[in-house]
């Protein structure tokens, strides 16, 4: 499935009637923003009418923060490895680096290829929408982390931004202490 196309979007905005001046007239914009992801659109919606918003713009309901991990918990543990693998990577992901990284040969992936893609982690050639690939780079575990970024260094990686959202750095630096360069971006 390739989500909402650009016109069921719009018919689904004429359909709700939210009464928020010109939401209609943006549903490619509103469509891109959610990934064409039902689930995205139906909270980016149910937050604007939560706030009183207007479409001026759209924001990240915090409600898709549980939701996505959840969706990630529920992976297999190849189609996860996989994802981790395509977020660190960034631009420089393809199937080749990730069959690679885990010894097998790229035909080998398909199956979590494929389960990443019926769980709308994966869209096309990459992460079905930016908020599923920052979901898959946050842990707050920081053993599961150090692995991680242990099996990332060894595939060469020379660069690993690490992505703390709302805990306490001092045990991150600790762990990392050797390599943390003062710069808390």
């Amino acid at each position: 499935l390739g989500g909402l196309s650009v016109a069921e979007t719009s018919e689904m905005l004429v359909r709700l009637d939210l009464g928020i001046p010109g939401l209609e007239s943006r549903a490619e914009e509103l469509r891109t923003y959610c990934g064409g992801i039902p689930y995205y659109l139906g909270e980016v919606l149910r937050d604007l009418v939560l706030r009183g918003a207007t479409a001026a713009r759209f924001d990240v309901p915090s409600s898709l923060g549980p939701r996505l991990e959840w969706q990630l918990m529920r992976l297999a543990p190849e189609a996860l490895a996989l994802a981790r693998i395509a977020a660190v990577a960034g631009h420089d992901y393809d199937l080749g680096l990730a069959a690679s990284a885990r010894s097998l040969e790229v035909d080998a992936l398909a199956p979590a290829w494929q389960e990443l893609r019926a769980n709308d982690v994966f869209s096309g050639d990459g992460f079905a929408h930016d908020l599923v690939r920052e979901a898959v780079l946050v842990s707050a575990d920081l053993d599961r982390h150090a692995g991680w970024l242990a099996e990332f260094a060894e595939l060469g990686f020379d660069e690993i931004h690490l992505h703390h959202v709302g805990q306490e750095l001092g045990p991150f630096i600790e762990a990392f202490g050797a390599e943390y360069d003062g710069d808390p971006r």
